[in-house]
């Protein structure tokens, strides 16, 4: 895409282009209008001098934006005088279309249009886009819509293409307020706890007795846990269970036998030399101090003994 480029600033000796073309009417109240560019602004000032300063300060702002001086037509009391208004803010009689707008390039800088600040009334030159005493925009303009700071900072945004971010007030966060007793409604409960209080509470299961069967068709039952062993301690408050074996394979306190509330047998090695193995099979051996579950009925092997664990009703009172 090729880049446009920037027209040069003219320089003594350079003709003015007739682009943009830029027209003025002025009456003796100080009304008229400015056109430039199919673009039609009213003027309203106190009378002609400030609606004049009112267009050489346009005219000086378009100069500005293409660096280089602009021409301006300009009506007043049925006569029409062509001026090149300069970015400085001078205004300087023209020339002919293709002649230079200065004849001498030794000739002094022309002096800047004044006015007064629409705003604060001070003296402002054409140049100044924003009062030197209030800090209004464009101080010399005369639209006939008087402009609002507001507007003004919309105007310059518009102008140079930026844009500012709008601060908003904190809105106040409403303050919460307690129901009415009236209205206060209970929570509404959900299909399973409805069905949960239609059904009538659940009974704890029945406490079950643990029994011990030995290979030699000895037996016992028990209403708490056991601690099996050949001459065992009661670790824990178990009940010692004592075993008699052939070999002495039995340590002394061998393994511990519980019975959680649900009627579940677990079985935990406490730390023997020969081991405790499941269904008679030395291959599943439980690791020292960890807690098993086992199956109701389930054959257990401690060193040369074979048991059987399982649990049925207590009939204990």
């Amino acid at each position: 895409m090729a880049r446009r480029r920037r027209p040069a600033a003219a320089e003594p000796g350079m003709a003015v282009p007739l682009w943009p073309r830029i027209t003025a009417r002025l009456g003796a109240d100080g009304q008229g209008e400015l056109s430039w560019n199919s673009v039609v602004r009213r003027i309203s000032a106190s009378d002609r001098d400030a609606a004049r300063a009112a267009v050489v300060a346009r005219c000086t702002r378009i100069a500005q934006t293409i660096a280089r001086p602009v021409r301006l037509e300009l009506h007043e009391r049925d006569r029409m005088r062509e001026l090149v208004v300069h970015p400085s803010g001078a205004a300087d009689p023209g020339d002919t279309e293709d002649g230079p707008y200065r004849t001498e390039p030794d000739l002094p800088a022309p002096v800047a249009v004044t006015g007064t600040c629409r705003a604060c009334g001070c003296t402002s030159s054409a140049a100044d886009a924003r009062c030197q005493g209030c800090g209004a925009l464009e101080p010399l303009s005369r639209n006939a819509k008087a402009s609002t700071p507001e507007e003004d900072g919309a105007g310059e945004r518009r102008r140079t293409g930026r844009r500012e971010l709008r601060r908003e007030a904190p809105q106040p966060q409403p303050q919460p307020t307690a129901p009415s007793p009236a209205l206060s409604r209970r929570p509404r409960e959900s299909s399973r706890q409805q069905g949960a209080a239609r059904t009538s509470p659940r009974r704890p299961a029945s406490p079950r007795a643990l029994v011990i069967e030995f290979d030699d068709d000895s037996r016992a039952v028990l209403s708490g846990s056991a601690a099996l062993g050949r001459n065992p301690s009661p670790v824990d408050g178990r009940i010692p269970v004592r075993v008699d074996s052939r070999d002495s394979t039995v340590s002394r306190t061998h393994a511990l036998v519980d019975v959680d509330h649900a009627g579940r047998i677990l079985v935990t090695d406490y730390h023997s030399t020969h081991g405790v193995h499941l269904g008679g099979r030395r291959t599943s051996t439980f690791v020292p101090g960890v807690v098993y579950r086992v199956p109701d009925g389930a054959q257990l092997r401690l060193g040369d003994v074979l048991c059987r664990v399982s649990t049925e009703s207590a009939s204990f009172r």
